[in-house]
């Protein structure tokens, strides 16, 4: 199992749909690995040092999976139960929020919020 996952260098419309492949076999994992009942409200880990292109598909993604993430533990609420957490968030991703009034994204400490 691979508590963090690595995003590409490159998240826009032409590679989103292969990364969300790769996302999808990681959130099944993820779900399917056991988890620590002392603290179930842990945050999964993205690293995004790597992306310096991102563009609106890319950031919805991550918009995707933080719901995936939320909703994949239906005994919780969404704010009890996992998160998503966006570690090294690049200047690319940082900028990116920002320009399409997304930066709420990264939110404090750099975890998704999902929206109820």
């Amino acid at each position: 199992m691979h508590a963090t996952l690595t995003l590409p260098p490159e998240m826009t419309i032409y590679t989103v749909a292969e990364l969300r492949s790769h996302c999808v076999a990681w959130l099944a994992e993820m779900h399917a690995a056991p988890h620590d009942k002392a603290a179930p409200h842990l945050p999964w880990r993205i690293d995004a040092a790597a992306v310096s292109e991102v563009d609106a598909a890319g950031l919805q993604l991550l918009q995707s999976l933080a719901h995936s993430v939320a909703r994949g533990h239906p005994q919780r609420s969404l704010h009890a139960g996992p998160h998503l957490r966006v570690e090294n968030p690049s200047p690319a991703v940082t900028s990116a929020c920002s320009a399409l009034g997304l930066s709420a994204l990264l939110g404090d400490a750099t975890t998704l919020g999902v929206a109820a």
